[in-house]
């Protein structure tokens, strides 16, 4: 008895026309992903940037709306993140709470808050004399709130969490610029209460200057 012929699979004209389409589709779709995948990347991070500096906004519009009712005080850095969430708009229909504005979506440290306060600002009004001594120097340094970083990005901050930046160089050193929209950039609130871009670059240029 003769052993059995193996049968070997061939393709027919048909399969191997829809075997070369898939493949010529599979590496379309491959060169897709390469091509656009940078595009891709930089629609998300200025989506993530355009989310912090809304996160910003509000942060600074409460904090003015704060001082408004305290005689243009700055908030105690212990509470600020309190008193600011207070004098934020409700976010009812919106899915999600007002903790949600202290929380930049490129921070995924899980910590309270990606923003920090800067400490030399607490519990000053500019046009106020103090009577404490060490109050009325800082009030006396800090002439024109404006010009002092109130609030700066920083990922991985405590609730209330707060620092003392006197200086361009120090918040060169403290702050966070974790957008690459292209260049690093980072968020800040000035002492008026408006929500700032600043790039690396712009920060180690400004770091050896006065606020």
């Amino acid at each position: 008895m003769e052993a059995p012929i193996k049968r070997t699979w061939r393709l027919g004209p048909r399969e191997r026309q829809r075997l070369q389409t898939v493949l010529v589709l599979v590496v379309l779709a491959l060169l897709w992903f390469i091509a656009f995948q940078p595009w891709l990347k930089g629609v998300i991070a200025t989506r993530d940037l355009q989310t912090c500096q809304t996160n910003c906004l509000k942060i600074g519009q409460a904090l003015t709306r704060y001082m408004q009712d305290w005689d243009d005080a700055f908030p105690p850095a212990d509470t600020w993140m309190t008193n600011a969430a207070g004098m934020l708009g409700t976010t009812s229909g919106t899915g999600f709470g007002v903790s949600h504005y202290f929380h930049c979506p490129t921070d995924h440290s899980g910590a309270p808050s990606s923003y920090a306060y800067n400490d030399l600002l607490q519990g000053i009004s500019p046009g106020i004399q103090s009577k404490d001594p060490q109050k009325e120097a800082r009030r006396n340094l800090v002439r024109v709130p404006a010009r002092f970083p109130m609030v700066i990005e920083k990922h991985g901050t405590a609730e209330n969490g707060h620092l003392t930046l006197k200086n361009w160089a120090e918040v060169d050193r403290a702050m966070d610029t974790p957008h690459l929209v292209p260049d690093p950039t980072g968020m800040l609130i000035d002492g008026a209460g408006q929500a700032e871009r600043q790039t690396r670059e712009q920060l180690r240029f400004l770091s050896d200057k006065r606020f």
